[in-house]
């Protein structure tokens, strides 16, 4: 391969790297709008497994695009990236229904967070007793009402996303997480890309043989 098309081969290679993490957002957030808010949406089943083996399929890209330790870490922030847009995408769908429900019991369970660090985040499930049975359950962050208190809960009569506290839900949260997720993502892709990288290697390798076996190597130290 010339020169000129091993330098172009990592152009188009270093582009595709720095790319995909804002084009795998755009996809994958537009993917969980349809299927949360859409009349025609597919099934949780459908809509679950086409996210998630898109968003899989976008960590294992950039792992293969981009070069060394940095190509793990950025493939992990990309997915993180990607959870929480889904999670933005969550918030912002509508909940055009409104009920008062009963707290019947409460629920803590500590689990790791995602994209958030890997920090350990309490999540409580407030067991309800609502007009017409539904929402049956309600996760959030925090205690919303004592057992027997009424919690005023907002949900999606199509059961497309999950209920939340009325007023609670915002896109912003998550969205601001994912941003530094995302930013670091592509700065890695830009400056560790495996074609760009490889293309640096072959040029060096190319400049020893064109200096020959015999004639010695001037470092740019010596020249000063």
């Amino acid at each position: 391969m010339s020169a000129r098309d091993t330098g172009s081969s990592a152009r188009t290679g270093k582009w595709t790297a720095t790319i995909l993490p804002a084009a795998c957002t755009v996809a994958v957030y537009a993917w969980a709008v349809w299927c949360f808010g859409a009349s025609a949406a597919p099934s949780t089943t459908v809509a679950v497994s086409v996210g998630g083996a898109a968003v899989l399929a976008a960590g294992v890209t950039y792992y293969l695009l981009v070069d060394g330790v940095v190509g793990f870490w950025g493939a992990l922030a990309l997915v993180g990236g990607l959870l929480l847009a889904v999670a933005s995408a969550d918030q912002s769908a509508g909940r055009s229904a409104v009920a008062d429900c009963v707290v019947v019991r409460v629920r803590a369970e500590s689990r790791e967070s995602v994209g958030e660090g890997g920090a350990e985040k309490t999540l409580h499930h407030h067991t309800l007793r609502c007009p017409g049975g539904y929402p049956a359950t309600l996760s959030e962050d925090r205690r919303v009402a004592p057992d027997g208190g009424t919690v005023r809960v907002a949900y999606d009569p199509r059961r497309r996303v999950g209920p939340a506290v009325e007023g609670s839900t915002s896109p912003w949260r998550p969205a601001l997480l994912a941003l530094p997720l995302l930013a670091a993502a592509t700065a890695g892709a830009w400056h560790f890309s495996r074609a760009d990288r490889q293309a640096r290697r072959e040029r060096r390798e190319r400049r020893e043989r064109e200096a020959g076996p015999g004639r010695p190597r001037v470092s740019r130290r010596s020249r000063g």
